[in-house]
């Protein structure tokens, strides 16, 4: 299940790379970077409130 959303995301990114010029009207030249940014802004907001609420358990002694 995790190398099917592994691929899956993967896709998803290309797809954004494609796109972008077409739908969101970004320059060609700097298509790249902005899916760059884009995926690593994605990547950040699905992980961090993973990150926080296993830090917030943790602290209150949950996981032990």
């Amino acid at each position: 299940m995790l190398a099917i959303n592994f691929l899956a995301s993967i896709y998803s990114i290309y797809l954004l790379y494609l796109g972008a010029p077409v739908l969101l009207e970004v320059p060609p030249e700097k298509r790249g970077k902005f899916t760059a940014i884009s995926a690593a802004v994605l990547m950040l907001l699905t992980w961090l409130p993973i990150v926080l609420v296993v830090f917030m358990a943790n602290a209150m002694g949950n996981l032990d």
